[in-house]
């Protein structure tokens, strides 16, 4: 068994949503070994933002808001840990970023005074040190003059710049889990292909853990190993990229991958998956998906389906799946 540097058994979480506690996660499981990428993928609501927050232990509620199940980070389990302890892991050993920069970094506040902030947090050493490691971490992520981004404010910067800026900040004390939700959404391409290139870099020369969080299949199959796929608040599969978008099994990922536009194919129809994803307020019985599945049986309206391993630690959660193996 290769040794996990985060490992997520059973995690429901729990929130207040229109004055009741609702479910929000239901048993979501899935380990990150040291070195790879892990993409976490699904439509907008599907809870992917909400796992990160239950990782970095950032709910309302900190860990009370998790209602079952262990946070495994280096052995050591973040749902029995005290805000301080929390506090200490954050930033130092994991970190975040964020789909937005600009709502991440203080308005008023110089870079170079976050940055350095962010640094003497964590490590013992002097403010003449942190500035220099500062500026040693911007040029690390190609940007250009970084005495002058040193020195400027959030909203002086682009949306690309500020996107490197929060990427260095990130990998400013070397953390062995980096969390990237969306980070490329609100970029153009040309800027999105270079933040790609730039983590994957910084992972390679760090030998960081990241679980990158998106909704494009594209991104997530030129830099991830392997992918675990949102539906509801449920992990629905799980597995190495190539096995999951050329031979899905789930008909939630099946529809995710006919929905993406294929510009080769000539009067081809653009497909969607019928419905949205249900409110956390829904109760919906069996397999959530169920709905707006196009090849549901009747046992799915009626009962959850148990999670089947295919070789390769390849998992679907899907009764059909379950009749397709045996």
């Amino acid at each position: 068994m290769k040794q996990t540097i985060l490992s997520l058994e059973n995690v429901t979480v729990e929130l207040l949503s229109g004055g009741e506690i609702r479910q929000v996660l239901q048993n979501i499981s899935f380990d990150v070994f040291p070195g790879e990428i892990l993409g976490l993928v699904g439509e907008s609501g599907s809870g992917k933002s909400v796992t990160a927050a239950a990782i970095m232990q950032l709910l309302p509620g900190g860990s009370k808001a998790i209602a079952g199940g262990k946070i495994l980070f280096k052995g050591q389990d973040l749902v029995n840990k005290t805000p301080a302890q929390m506090q200490a892991i954050r930033g130092n050993e994991m970190a975040m970023i964020f789909q937005e920069p600009m709502t991440s970094l203080n308005p008023v506040f110089t870079i170079g005074t976050q940055f350095v902030d962010i640094i003497r947090t964590h490590k013992a050493v002097t403010k003449h040190e942190a500035i220099q490691q500062a500026l040693n971490m911007l040029k690390a992520v190609h940007i250009p003059d970084s005495e002058r981004i040193f020195q400027s404010y959030p909203y002086e910067l682009s949306g690309g710049m500020r996107q490197r800026v929060m990427i260095a900040m990130a990998q400013s004390c070397s953390p062995s889990l980096l969390i990237a939700d969306e980070p490329t959404t609100a970029l153009d391409v040309t800027i999105q292909a270079q933040i790609l290139r730039l983590l994957r870099t910084t992972v390679q020369n760090s030998q960081s853990s990241v679980i990158f969080i998106s909704h494009d299949l594209g991104v997530i199959s030129q830099l991830c190993q392997r992918v675990a796929v949102m539906y509801a608040g449920e992990i629905v599969e799980c597995g190495r990229v190539e096995t999951i978008l050329q031979d899905p099994k789930h008909p939630y990922t099946k529809a995710l991958l006919h929905s993406i536009p294929d510009f080769s194919t000539k009067g081809r129809t653009l497909t969607s998956i019928p419905g949205t994803v249900p409110d956390v307020r829904a109760i919906v019985n069996g397999c959530r998906f169920h709905p707006r599945c196009a090849e549901r049986q009747e046992v799915c309206s009626k009962q959850k389906p148990a999670s089947i391993t295919l070789p390769e630690n390849h998992r679907i959660n899907c009764w059909q799946a379950s009749k397709e193996r045996y």
